[in-house]
C-alpha cells in the first residue's frame, strides 16, 4: 500500500523546542537492556529484563537517562491475567527518560488485554525507534466461501498462519466480554470494501472443519461476499501505546503493527509530539489490517498533541479522534450551582467549564468557579459532583426534569480538551471510517493526505449523543491538504446536540477552510456520515471562511453529488473556490440538508 502515499515533508517545528528543553536538561547516563538479562530473540522472556532496566533508572531521582535497546526482537511476556492497567513494557512515574534502539527494536507483547507501551504519570519521556505487535494477534483474517443472506450467515475460511477465531481472546463470547466486528477487503489489492456493511457479530462463531468458520450477523449479508477477504477483529481495552496522567512525552519513529484497541490513546496528558510514527500492518506478511480501534485518540489532556509526518493505514476505526467529554446536569439547586454526573475532566485543576445553548447549540462560558466536591443524589445511580460558582449561571435543563441523560444540558471542561491539537503532514489512507475528528478547539489540520476513506476525510464537531464528545472543534484551521477518494463527504462539520431548532446555528464556528484540494471523490459506500459525492457538509456552522480550495472531478460520473450540503448556518464566506476549474455557483453547487 506504499504506492497509495505521497511521502510525508520535512519534520514539524513545533517539536523543536520540546527536544532543545530535553537537550538542556543535562548530561546522560545509559543503561543498556541487554546488562539487564535481555536476549532479544523474540523468542526468550525478556520482559524481567525490561523490568529490572526501568527499576535501575528509577534511581537515577530525575536525572536524565537513557535506556540502550539493541536492535532485535523482544518477546514481552505479560501474564493474561495480570493487573488490568498495566502495560508489558511500563514506565511509570519517571522524568527525563529516553528509551531508543539505534534503528529498530520490535516488542512483541504476548497479553491480547494490556497495552504494549504505558507511560503513566511521568514527564519528559522519550520513546524512539521503537516498534510494538502482538502474538497472539488480536484479529484474525480469511477469505469467504459461502453465504446465506436471508438467515445472515457467513462462511469464512481462515488463511494459514492465523488463529481461528475461537481462541478465547478473540471469541467476544467465550471469557472475557469484548466485541466481534467483520470487515471486507478486495483480495487483490488489499483495500477496505465500504460498498458491504460491517458485520457485527452478536453471536458465538461456530467450527464446521477443515478451518472454515460460521459467523452469524446482524447486517446485511450478500452473495458476493464470496472470494472477499474477511477480517474479525476480537476488540479488548488495551493499546498499542498507552500514555495517561503524562506531560512533555515525544515518540519519534514509533510504529504499531497490532493492537487490541487503538495504536496510540493519550489520555490526561499534555504537550504529547508524535513524529515519523506509523501504525501499518506487520511489514512482510500477509496482513490487511493494523489496529482493532482508533490510530490515535486523545482525551482530556489541557494541550493537544501534535501529530507529524505520521503514515497511518490499516485501523479497524478513525485514524485521530481529540477532544473531551460532556457529563450531564442532574440538578440545579440555585442559579450558582449545579450538580453533574461525576467525571475526572471536570476536576481538573483551573477549569473552564462551558455548557451548550440548546437553542443555539453555542458553547457558553460559566464562568470562575467557587467549588467541586463530590456527592449523591437520590435516584441517580451514578456518583455525582457539586459545581459552585462565583457568579449566577444561566437556567439548565437537568436529568431530574427530562429522566434522560442525553435530553438535558451538559457540562464540558475546555481546559481538559486537547485544546490546540496539531496534525500536520501526515497520511491516513485505507483504514476503516474517518480521517481525522476535531473535537477540540483552535486545533490545526495541515498539509496531510487523505486516502481511500469511507469518509468524511476530516470532522469538526462534537457528538451530543451515543460517545458524549466535544466540545465542536471551534477556531479550527484546515488548509493545504490533499483528499482523494474519499467516499462520502469529504469534510463534515455539524453540531449533534439533541434537540435542534432552527436557531442552531452556533454549533461550530470560526472555522478556515482553506487551500484543500479534493481529486477522486466519491465511491461505493453504503452507510456513514455525510452522503456519497459531497465535498462540504455544513451544518450548525457560523462564521466560517472556505477559500483558495480546488475540486477535481468525482471518481466517477455515478458518483457526482452536490458539492456544497448546508442546514441551519449563518455567515460563511466563499472566496476564491473552483470547481472543476469554475467558480462555484451556490445555487447550482448548493442545496439543502434534507435531514
Amino acid at each position: 500500500m506504499k504506492s497509495l502515499c505521497c511521502c510525508v515533508r520535512l519534520a514539524c517545528l513545533a517539536a523543536l523546542p520540546f527536544l532543545a528543553s530535553c537537550a538542556s536538561v543535562g548530561p546522560k547516563s545509559t543503561l543498556d537492556v541487554r546488562d539487564y538479562g535481555a536476549v532479544g530473540d523474540g523468542i526468550a522472556n525478556d520482559r524481567p529484563a525490561f523490568v529490572a532496566a526501568l527499576t535501575k533508572a528509577k534511581e537515577f531521582a530525575g536525572r536524565p537517562v537513557v535506556l540502550h535497546i539493541p536492535d532485535g526482537t523482544y518477546r514481552l511476556g505479560l501474564p493474561e491475567d495480570a493487573a488490568p492497567q498495566t502495560a508489558h513494557l511500563a514506565i511509570a512515574d519517571l522524568s527525563n527518560l529516553t528509551v531508543t534502539a539505534g534503528h529498530r527494536a520490535l516488542l512483541i507483547c504476548t497479553s491480547p488485554y494490556h497495552h504494549g507501551i504505558g507511560v503513566f504519570r511521568s514527564h519528559g519521556v522519550v520513546l524512539s525507534n521503537l516498534a510494538v505487535d502482538y502474538d497472539p494477534l488480536p484479529f484474525t483474517q480469511g477469505i469467504v466461501v459461502a453465504t446465506d443472506p436471508e438467515a445472515k450467515l457467513v462462511d469464512v475460511k481462515i488463511e494459514a498462519g492465523f488463529l481461528p477465531p475461537t481462541e478465547p481472546h478473540l471469541d467476544a463470547f467465550s471469557g472475557k466480554p469484548g466485541s466481534n466486528i467483520g470487515y471486507l477487503y478486495d483480495p487483490q489489492t488489499g483495500r477496505k470494501l465500504n460498498g458491504f456493511m460491517d458485520q457485527y457479530l452478536r453471536k458465538q462463531v461456530t467450527a464446521l472443519g477443515d478451518g472454515v468458520f460460521r459467523y452469524q450477523t446482524s447486517n446485511t449479508v450478500q452473495p458476493e461476499f464470496v472470494g472477499k477477504r474477511f477480517v474479525v477483529v476480537g476488540r479488548r481495552k488495551a493499546d498499542g501505546v498507552k500514555l495517561h496522567g503524562s506531560t512533555r512525552c515525544h515518540l519519534d519513529n514509533v510504529e504499531v503493527y497490532s493492537a487490541p484497541a487503538c495504536g496510540f490513546t493519550l489520555q490526561d496528558c499534555s504537550e504529547i509530539t508524535l513524529d515519523h510514527c506509523a501504525i501499518k500492518p506487520l511489514p512482510g506478511s500477509p496482513r490487511v489490517f493494523s489496529t482493532n480501534a482508533d490510530g490515535l485518540h486523545g482525551k482530556w489532556g489541557c494541550i493537544g498533541p501534535v501529530l507529524s509526518n505520521s503514515y497511518f493505514t490499516g485501523m479497524g476505526d478513525d485514524a485521530v479522534n481529540v477532544g473531551g467529554s460532556y457529563t450531564p446536569v442532574v440538578e440545579q439547586p440555585d442559579d450558582h450551582t449545579v450538580i453533574v454526573e461525576g467525571h475526572g475532566s471536570i476536576t481538573k485543576p483551573d477549569p473552564e467549564l462551558v455548557t451548550v445553548d440548546l437553542a443555539t447549540n453555542a458553547h457558553i462560558p460559566l464562568g470562575p468557579v467557587r467549588e467541586i466536591r463530590g456527592t449523591k443524589v437520590e435516584g441517580y445511580a451514578k456518583p455525582c459532583l457539586r459545581i459552585v460558582f462565583e457568579n449566577p449561571i444561566p437556567t439548565l435543563t437537568t436529568f431530574q426534569q427530562t429522566g434522560k441523560t442525553k435530553a438535558c444540558s451538559q457540562i464540558l471542561n475546555l481546559n481538559a480538551c486537547e485544546r490546540g491539537a496539531k496534525i500536520i503532514d501526515n497520511c491516513f489512507a485505507n483504514h476503516r471510517c474517518r480521517g481525522v475528528l476535531m473535537r477540540a478547539p483552535d486545533g490545526i489540520i495541515r498539509g496531510n493526505r487523505f486516502e481511500y476513506l469511507a469518509g468524511p476525510g476530516v470532522v469538526i464537531s462534537n457528538d451530543g449523543g451515543f460517545l458524549t464528545e466535544g466540545p465542536s472543534g471551534n477556531g479550527t484551521v484546515v488548509e493545504d491538504n490533499v483528499f482523494s477518494h474519499i467516499e462520502r463527504s469529504n469534510i463534515w462539520i455539524n453540531s449533534s446536540i439533541p434537540g435542534q431548532a432552527d436557531s442552531a446555528t452556533q454549533g461550530v464556528v470560526g472555522l478556515r477552510i482553506v487551500g484543500n484540494r479534493f481529486e477522486d471523490y466519491g465511491g461505493p459506500n453504503c452507510s456513514g456520515r455525510g452522503v456519497v459525492g459531497n465535498i462540504f457538509w455544513i451544518a450548525n456552522a457560523s462564521d466560517c471562511v472556505f477559500a483558495n480550495n480546488t475540486i477535481g472531478k468525482p471518481a466517477a460520473e455515478e458518483y457526482r453529488g452536490t458539492p456544497i450540503l448546508l442546514k441551519r448556518t449563518a455567515n460563511l464566506v466563499w472566496d476564491n473556490n473552483t470547481i472543476e476549474g469554475q467558480p462555484p455557483d451556490l445555487e447550482r453547487d448548493s442545496r439543502p440538508i434534507e435531514k
